[in-house]
């Protein structure tokens, strides 16, 4: 978990231009996948819900789909 927390803390320092939010999603993505019991799932679900945001922003719905496909099983 502190891997993607640093990675995000990185991707804050590149310049806009580029596909850097698509790269934001992604990173959260990854970290949906790698949750696990013992409490860290409430902060992947929380990042997966910026993942949300920045998609709608972007109106990627490729990556939308994929976010709320990983938040469904949490949430339901």
């Amino acid at each position: 978990m502190a891997a993607f927390e640093q990675a995000l803390q990185a991707l804050a320092h590149l310049p806009e231009p580029g596909d850097t939010r698509g790269l934001a999603i992604e990173l959260r993505l990854a970290c949906g996948t790698s949750a696990d019991p013992t409490g860290r799932v409430w902060r992947c679900l929380a990042l997966l819900g910026e993942a949300e945001v920045l998609a709608r922003v972007l109106d990627d719905r490729v990556r939308l789909g994929r976010v709320l496909a990983m938040m469904a099983p949490v949430l339901g």
